[in-house]
């Protein structure tokens, strides 16, 4: 089959790790346009189940010549580890709150990050190194290649094959296996009011779950926030990790030429490494907004512009999904600030959105 593939000489654990990174390639055969809202998870579900199989029971796989048995052992997990977890970690705002989190319980915390998955990004590991030093948390950094091109914007199987290599470092390393990821438990397949990356909705998380635990029974993946807006609370309390955490969804190559146009426009409206013209930095900006005080905005070096809330709200509009039930009537309203809540920069509407589908 013809599509991206993952270049790797990486020795995995078992084999079951190596067939799940294999659906990176085989994912490709699906696509949003084809299928439909859920139909890249409905879609790959088959083939998730057949690696769930049994002990013992035999598995044919589209990549493999001959069917294995791949739950016929077990993955030896060592007990005293539990309090060990492995974050997937980017440097960007939600691996970064997670990692934050799970540090003030009292979890020892292990940074993992996968270079080269993502492609528009090849500097962000620089990103995680600085944001890894500011929290003094030790930080791994791995490395793939990604070979071919691919058909979608975002593989759906991402975040599953870096948490596999994740769970395969940490278990080489005898640090257990509690993984986390910065994904949220709101972000489900039938909830696609934004443009959805299907690597991180509940339901294939859920898959994943069942087919790791069917070979290690002690597995757990940690995703604890509900939403968006859960981890920008955490990062925003501090200040340093705010202005140097990854919060851009632009790619690099662009990064730099919108923040330029959007400063000279709209003056001091961005942090550090924020475009201003992606939907992370827009509910970015609208929360800081509204939800600090005006010493703390200055603080920041931000200024408050209504103007350029505006244009947020437009960006934001551009990108919903005229099938969300909160869409249509945003969709329907011809005057941004008709949908203002009078006193408060959070929009009535994009609240909803910003705050409960993220």
């Amino acid at each position: 089959m013809q599509g991206q593939r993952i270049v790797t000489d990486k020795q995995f654990v078992h084999p079951l790790f190596e067939h799940i990174v294999d659906l990176y390639i085989t994912a490709q055969r699906f696509t949003d346009s084809d299928l439909g809202v859920g139909g890249v998870y409905k879609a790959l579900m088959p083939l998730f189940n057949c690696l769930c199989v049994g002990a013992g029971k035999q598995v044919s796989y589209s990549s493999v010549d001959s069917p294995i048995a791949l739950t016929r052992y077990m993955v030896p997990i060592l007990i005293d580890k539990q309090n060990c977890v492995t974050v997937c970690f980017s440097g960007g705002k939600d691996s970064t709150a997670l990692a934050m989190k799970l540090k003030e319980e009292g979890k020892n915390v292990y940074l993992y990050f996968l270079k080269g998955i993502n492609k528009s990004y090849p500097d962000e590991y620089k990103r995680a190194e600085k944001v890894a030093s500011i929290l003094g948390l030790p930080l791994y950094i791995d490395e793939i290649k990604l070979s071919g091109k691919s058909a979608f914007k975002e593989n759906p199987m991402k975040n599953q094959v870096v948490a596999t290599f994740a769970l395969n470092y940490a278990i080489q390393h005898n640090l257990g296996c509690h993984i986390a990821f910065g994904d949220f438990t709101d972000d489900t397949a039938d909830k696609a009011a934004w443009d959805r990356n299907w690597s991180d909705t509940v339901e294939m998380w859920d898959a994943y779950r069942s087919v790791i635990s069917s070979i290690i029974p002690g597995f757990q993946l940690l995703t604890p926030f509900k939403n968006y807006t859960e981890t920008l609370a955490i990062v925003s309390k501090n200040q340093e990790i705010l202005e140097n955490v990854q919060g851009c969804l632009a790619p690099m190559r662009f990064r730099e030429h919108w923040r330029e146009q959007n400063t000279k426009k709209y003056g001091n409206v961005l942090l550090p490494n924020r475009c201003g013209s992606c939907w992370k930095c827009c509910v970015e900006y609208i929360y800081l907004v509204g939800q600090l005080k005006g010493f703390q905005i200055e603080r920041l070096g931000l200024e408050d512009k209504g103007y350029f809330i505006t244009h947020c709200l437009r960006i934001l509009k551009s990108r919903l999904s005229t099938e969300h039930p909160y869409i249509k009537e945003v969709k329907a309203t011809k005057d941004l600030h008709e949908i203002y809540l009078p006193g408060c920069y959070i929009p009535d509407l994009v609240q909803c959105i910003v705050y409960d589908s993220l």
